[in-house]
């Protein structure tokens, strides 16, 4: 578990050690000491995260996959969801910090050591995030991360940090003699011990071996080329890239676009973009083959100059490095078409994204015209869609209307895998038709947008969609809107990594891009300053509750969490104000993420809907508790359970003992026993996903494509049969129509998206029901 106060700094210990033996004595005796050494940089994505769960036994998985579609288009619907999962440079290294703790539990004690870089070499945004989250997660644990620097005034230490710096007990014994494997950054893997002496490191676990900090040297050609030669062909490809920018090593351009690819995947985002514009400074001074002849010299070298700098533009779209998207040359016009025309976008969305519209508007211009011969195409619809961006931004809505409503002409005729398209189509309509005060269609188009991500949502997305669809409606001044910006601060308070909203999400609700330490503080802030505005639209209930929490704020011991398959909840019941059902457990846990105004926007949203349950529930005696916590159910997509299917639906998902409905101005009032319980899931319709994008069903397997968010995955003989007999029935299946062993598989195609369930109240519920009116 990881606790994140952002109230507070993170707190580190810091050791000034001028050699190894220094360190050594400086750490508690009997304690397992897992080291990352940064010594000489961050040379592979992650790398301090990678070597403290090599020590322990694990390994850090890639943080990207580029997925089965190689095309341009395949990765731009990949990098779309990559982007509205979440921000990723938080939440790999989120990942990260649980993994390797769960790693260390079976090694504990454990020192934690980082070996500093000097302030001529980098950290890699990624290690401090690591860091940062690591040292909070270890707070009040008994545990530390010590911070290793022979002289921490060379030592460029995030602002903030706070680290408590002693000095080490001071030994006379240096290191001497040690070979090439000084010139190896980090801790050096079991593949380079086996090519190089290793006279005077320090062997670690696992067969790893830490090189002493006093025997480490700044990059030296000479050094470089000597490591390069020891090492031979068999030279790690991370290690090679390193050796060709440090030391006066030809440069292979192709080889280094290669390697930024690779850092991109294993979550270096600063590695990979200094790659890239590596291999872009390379590719100037490539000297072709002579034989080729005089004459095309010239356009060969222009050539891989620019194909060098489309993978860099690439790198700086996906990580949002606008004003370097912007100031990189314009391209020239003798390129092939394909690269001609994204290196004008690419260009075009740096200009529109530092506000320079009117030349962003002709370089899209110019893209557009080069394309039109492949307007068929999925590339050309989102070169239409940027273009139409670029056009609202300078006040012309017609054109930028037209533009989208030929993307959807296009999407009516093209069907197959257009999720991502569709969905950034129908979210630019709704922004569209919202400018244009036409609220409801803005609203359908919101729907439409995120029905894309039904069943798989990511936080994001319900935050987004519920926040979107909220100030839609607060413009038109509609009573929705209070329920729309509730439930979007229900789903903020209930994230397990709000800080890892996504940066649109946030510029959306905050108004401007926010610094990463800063995000769960001013989002909080601008909920609850939306839900001041949404006060005058409510009506007079929910406005009278929503009132007078903000002025009580809260219970403490209350939290708002999503709910998950470990849950087992006491009490499902309708909030009126959500117009929505939420589950209700006595049992209490310390909140994950304090913030001042997080904290007092989750008081708010705890005592709104305690306030709201007990107005009109007051036989509800569980809310009168201490210690508590309110469930959301995000099984149903963006939405909250609301009618009786849904809530049942859910009520099997928790395992709830006590469900409230209220139908018809009537309030039932019924318990779920464990038999009752089975007797729902068995008497359950069987469905097909909404999150499915396509099947490939045969006799000895099948395949499953999904809309949004998952990789495709592989199904059995049995789970391909199954699915088959679902879609080919003339009539809706229950999961008691088919054996205890088939039963089997369909939970396995239920916990993966495959299939989904649907309770059916009127089969089990109805004596039930007739029994519990009161």
């Amino acid at each position: 578990m990881i606790i994140r106060d952002w109230s507070k700094s993170p707190r580190m210990n810091g050791v000034v050690a001028p050699n190894l033996q220094s360190i050594l004595a400086s750490l508690n005796t009997g304690r397992n000491k897992i080291i990352a050494d940064l010594t000489l940089g961050a040379w592979r994505g992650e790398v301090v995260a990678r070597e403290f769960a090599e020590q322990l036994g694990g390994t850090i998985p890639f943080s990207f996959t580029l997925g089965s579609d190689a095309s341009s288009e395949g990765q731009i619907g990949r990098f779309i969801d990559y982007e509205t999962q979440g921000d990723i440079e938080f939440l790999n290294p989120f990942r990260s910090v649980e993994l390797v703790l769960n790693l260390s539990t079976a090694c504990q004690p454990i020192d934690f050591v980082v070996l500093a870089p000097t302030r001529s070499q980098t950290w890699g945004d990624e290690n401090v995030t690591f860091l940062d989250l690591l040292a909070r997660a270890l707070e009040g644990s008994g545990t530390r991360i010590s911070l290793v620097a022979a002289d921490p005034r060379k030592v460029s230490v995030p602002s903030n940090w706070q680290i408590d710096w002693r000095v080490a007990p001071v030994t006379k014994r240096t290191v001497r003699g040690v070979g090439p494997v000084k010139a190896v950054p980090g801790i050096i893997s079991k593949q380079i011990a086996k090519k190089l002496p290793l006279t005077g490191c320090h062997r670690l676990n696992n067969g790893l071996f830490l090189v002493p900090p006093e025997c480490r040297i700044a990059p030296e050609p000479h050094s470089i080329l000597a490591l390069k030669e020891r090492l031979g062909p068999g030279i790690p490809d991370w290690l090679k890239a390193y050796c060709q920018l440090t030391g006066e090593i030809h440069k292979d351009v192709d080889f280094l676009c290669r390697c930024s690819t690779a850092a991109l995947l294993e979550g270096g985002f600063e590695l990979a973009l200094l790659l890239a514009s590596s291999a872009v400074e390379a590719s100037f001074e490539f000297q072709s083959d002579p034989s080729q002849g005089h004459l095309a010299l010239p356009q060969l070298q222009r050539l891989r100059i620019n194909f060098a700098l489309a993978q860099l533009q690439g790198l700086r779209i996906t990580l949002r490095r606008n004003s370097e998207l912007y100031s990189a040359p314009a391209p020239e016009p003798y390129l092939p078409t394909d690269l001609y025309s994204f290196l004008l976008q690419a260009k075009a969305w740096g200009a529109l994204s530092v506000g320079r519209l009117i030349e962003a508007d002709t370089l899209f211009h110019k893209a557009e015209l080069i394309s039109r011969p492949r307007a068929n195409t999925l590339g050309y619809q989102y070169l239409l869609n940027s273009y139409a961006l670029c056009r609202l931004r300078l006040g012309d809505a017609t054109q930028a209307l037209a533009f989208e409503d030929r993307i959807s002409t296009w999407l009516e005729q093209n069907a197959t895998d257009t999720d991502h398209l569709f969905y950034i189509n129908r979210l630019n309509k709704a922004r569209l038709m919202r400018q244009a005060q036409r609220f409801a269609q803005a609203d359908e188009y919101y729907c439409e947008a995120f029905s894309t991500t039904e069943g798989v949502p990511s936080e994001s997305d319900l935050i987004y969609s519920n926040f979107s669809r909220g100030k839609n409606w607060l413009l038109a001044q509609r009573k929705e809107a209070s329920i729309f910006i509730l439930r979007a601060c229900a789903h903020w308070v209930a994230s397990q990594i709000p800080e890892a909203l996504a940066p649109r999400v946030v510029q959306s609700i905050v108004g401007t891009a926010v610094e990463k330490n800063e995000k769960v503080e001013q989002v909080s802030e601008a909920l609850l300053s939306r839900l001041r505005d949404v006060l005058p639209l409510a009506s007079p209930f929910v406005a009278d509750r929503l009132q007078q929490s903000l002025k009580e704020q809260g219970s403490a011991g209350w939290l708002f969490r999503r709910a998950t398959k470990k849950d087992r909840v006491c009490l499902l019941i309708p909030v009126t104000g959500l117009d929505a059902t939420v589950g209700i457990s006595t049992t209490g846990s310390d909140p994950l993420v304090r913030s001042p105004a997080f904290d007092r926007l989750t008081a708010v949203m705890v005592a709104f809907i305690r306030n709201t349950i007990l107005c009109e529930f007051t036989q509800v005696r569980e809310l009168y508790s201490e210690v508590g916590t309110i469930l959301l159910d995000t099984v149903h997509g963006y939405k909250f359970p609301s009618d009786l299917t849904s809530i049942l639906s859910s009520a099997i998902c928790l395992r709830a003992r006590r469900v409230v409905y209220e139908l018809d101005g009537k309030t039932y009032d019924f318990r779920l026993s464990d038999e009752l319980q089975r007797r729902l899931w068995r008497q359950s319709w069987v469905r097909l996903s909404p999150s499915i994008a396509s099947l490939h069903l045969k006799e000895e397997g099948g395949l499953v494509n999904f809309r949004r968010y998952i990789s495709p995955l592989s199904l059995n003989e049995t789970q391909s049969k199954l699915v088959g007999a679902i879609i080919k029935s003339n009539h809706p299946l229950r999961f008691a129509d088919f054996s205890s062993d088939v039963q089997k598989s369909m939970r396995w195609l239920v916990d993966h998206h495959v299939l989904t369930i649907k309770a059916d109240p009127s089969s089990v519920l109805t004596a039930s029901l007739g029994r519990a009116e009161m």
